[in-house]
């Protein structure tokens, strides 16, 4: 029996033990028996014994292949398979015999295949694009609009013209974008063209994109208020949580729009009963049953782009309408396209959610007013939100940016950003918001050689300017009346020139919560910062205001000025830095003599509640507040309170020849009031005591 050595035993005997141990594995010969092993209990392998699951995982995979594997005798061959060369191109040789060489014209669906003619549409190549052909030296409309129109057919993509290349629309209604696709211009111009008789065709933007707006889906059995997230409807089985609807009423957004209607955007979170629905966020306006509050169902085109190129309207008033025109469209894009020669807005947003424009350039537009011919950069209107427009150019156009509305159409813009933007010798503002949009923001941006109008012109509510220049224009920034909650905060107002009536740096009309704070404002032909009609609740601080009213006519010249007629009431003047001719309003009894504050009031002029404190200047008179006209006025301007600190040795509101009483003024007499008698040459002071006392002039 084999067993194995015994150390410090076995003497003599180590080939026989060694022989009975390596016979038990092995034959005479010093082979391998085939016998039975650990785990093999059979005691052989017999053939065909081992299955695919007894072999290693990746055994199994190479054996995989193998069995996959296509004989190469069947590559390339008839009824075999086709295979990609080097290039991962389909070689010519594994073709058919007779290639398909006709193309698919826009309009022709359902036709056979061999009816079709025309220029050939390139078929897709890697990553969804669709190359169109080259220009056909006519009307290009079909075949770019047939690429389009295969690329939405994929599911969407990128729509790319030849390189470099003039392709002109010629067919009404231009190129229509659809879901999902990006016309990628690759360097080229597409030209607007009218030929033939006045609108043979040719009409409409060259490039447009377009959901819907449905009829009511619901009406409203109740009003609304501001930052309402539940609504009452007279029966919800219209509506569906997670559709976005135009909530809206037909009554105006503000005053002086009375046919632009307020509308804005929700989205349904739930519906609650048959009676309630519930939006993710919160409303930002009040509708009223009265004016048939409804929902209206939007259906958006969604994901849409146009970048890289050039379009141009090649013969200027000719058209009534612009060249890029989207409407009920979401996630919109637009990056480095330069527009010229458009007779209305080179953009125009309807209804839009979420859209960016940047890189882009709009010059020469017509602005013809008299034929509807408008030549906006870029308008927002109707409903749209959350727009960014960003590092744009405008050069002779009417504004670079409008927002605006329709008449008899629901919608009001909001959440307008324009950022880093150039308007250059417009022919209106540079900037500028209708009243029918709310929280629109101007930054970093730059309004110059405008030589009609301000630099930025507010009618929205809640419109900011804040880090922006305006130069060698005819105003810096004008507030109009309703315009409430406008932020005039950081910029730089320069070399301001006078026209039609503008020419303050800053000029506030009949609005309210108005904030012009930290500006420097240098060289104005009026005044620094001017203060008309029904203006309240205002606050004018930390501005450095220099060199105003250099075209004064009425001989003062004054950094402040609460213009003749005006009823202001609560003004904060405070902390600011007033430079050689710059005063707070005013000058008195004399042409050249400048101050830190005064009034001039001409008619029925009155301040309310009104602030200034901590002022400061150099090369101003000391005096403060002064009423300009005192000799026939009689206290047309009412101060109803001042602080100290201002830099002034007083308080003058009245001047006049004689010994003053209170029937000099009406109302109360506030205590501290100092009047100059010009014939006795005193100071006179209304005491404590509701006397008057005087002290001589040396």
């Amino acid at each position: 029996m084999a067993r194995l050595p015994k150390p410090g035993g076995d003497d003599g005997s180590w080939g026989n033990v060694l022989n009975d141990f390596l016979s038990v594995e092995h034959n005479t010969d010093g082979t391998l028996k085939n016998v039975a092993r650990p785990g093999d209990a059979s005691g052989t392998i017999a053939d065909g014994s081992i299955t695919a699951a007894k072999l290693d995982a990746g055994v199994n995979q190479s054996l995989t292949k193998a069995d996959n594997a296509i004989p190469v005798s069947q590559k390339g061959a008839v009824s075999g398979v086709a295979t990609l060369d080097g290039s991962t191109k389909l070689p010519a040789a594994q073709l058919p015999a007779a290639a398909i060489t006709k193309s698919i014209n826009a309009g022709d669906t359902g036709k056979a295949i061999d009816a079709y003619t025309g220029s050939p549409l390139a078929l897709p190549v890697g990553n969804g694009v669709q190359t169109v052909a080259s220009p056909t030296g006519s009307d290009d409309t079909a075949i770019i609009q047939a690429a389009i129109d295969a690329a939405f057919t994929a599911g969407g993509g990128v729509v790319q013209l030849q390189a470099g290349r003039d392709y002109s629309i010629r067919t009404s209604g231009g190129l229509i974008l659809k879901d999902g696709v990006a016309l990628d211009l690759n360097g080229s111009i597409i030209t607007q063209a009218v030929w033939g008789a006045w609108g043979a065709y040719g009409w409409g933007p060259v490039i447009s994109a377009a959901g819907t707006v449905g009829a009511d889906a619901a009406t409203l059995s109740a009003d609304t208020v501001y930052g309402q997230q539940t609504l009452t409807i007279t029966n919800t089985s219209g509506l569906v949580a997670g559709n976005t609807y135009l909530l809206g009423d037909n009554s105006s957004f503000q005053a002086d729009s009375p046919n632009r209607w307020r509308g804005e955007l929700v989205r349904v979170k739930s519906v609650d009963s048959s009676t309630q629905v519930t939006l993710y966020g919160l409303t930002r306006d009040v509708y009223a049953t009265a004016n048939a509050a409804s929902l209206q169902l939007v259906t958006f085109a969604k994901r849409i782009a146009v970048r890289n190129g050039r379009i141009v309207n090649s013969q200027p008033a000719q058209h009534t309408s612009g060249l890029v025109e989207f409407y009920a469209c979401q996630d919109v894009r637009i990056q480095n396209v330069e527009l010229y020669g458009s007779d209305e807005a080179g953009v125009l947003l309807l209804h839009v959610q979420r859209a960016k424009i940047s890189g882009c350039t709009a010059t020469d537009f017509t602005d013809d007013a008299a034929n509807n011919r408008y030549g906006y950069g870029f308008d927002i209107s109707l409903a749209s939100e959350d727009i960014l427009i960003e590092n744009c150019h405008f050069a002779r156009v009417r504004h670079g940016v409008t927002t605006d509305g329709k008449d008899n159409t629901r919608g009001t813009a909001r959440a307008v950003r324009v950022v880093n933007c150039i308007a250059r010798e417009t022919s209106a503002s540079g900037f500028d918001t209708h009243a029918n949009s709310e929280d629109i923001s101007f930054i970093g941006c730059e309004a110059t050689n405008i030589p009609l109008y301000p630099g930025f012109q507010l009618r929205a509510r809640n419109a900011k300017v804040q880090s922006c220049t305006v130069t060698n224009a005819a105003g810096g920034v004008i507030i109009f009346p309703d315009a409430h909650g406008a932020q005039i905060i950081g910029n730089s107002i320069r070399r301001i020139v006078t026209a039609s009536g503008f020419g303050h740096g800053v000029h506030v009309r009949d609005a309210a919560d108005v904030v012009v704070q930290g500006n420097y404002i240098d060289t104005t032909a009026l005044a620094g910062v001017a203060i008309t009609q029904g203006a309240r609740n205002l606050k004018i601080i930390n501005n450095t205001i220099s060199n105003a009213c250099l075209s004064n006519t009425n001989g003062f010249k004054a950094g402040v000025v609460f213009v003749s007629g005006s009823t202001v009431n609560g003004a904060l003047v405070a902390n600011n830095y007033f430079v050689s001719d710059s005063a707070v309003f005013g000058e008195v009894g004399e042409t050249t003599s400048s101050m830190l504050y005064a009034i001039f009031n001409g008619t029925a002029s009155t301040l309310a509640g009104c602030v200034f404190a901590n002022n400061t200047g150099m090369g101003i008179s000391t005096q403060m507040i002064s009423d300009v006209d005192n000799q026939t006025a009689k206290n047309n301007v009412r101060i109803d309170k001042f602080e100290a600190n201002n830099f002034t040795a007083g308080i003058s509101t009245r001047i006049k020849a004689g010994t003053p009483t209170d029937a000099d003024f009406n109302g109360a007499i506030p205590t501290g009031l100092i009047v100059v008698d010009t014939s006795a040459n005193k100071i006179w002071v209304r005491t404590a005591a509701a006397t008057w006392k005087s002290v001589a002039i040396a």
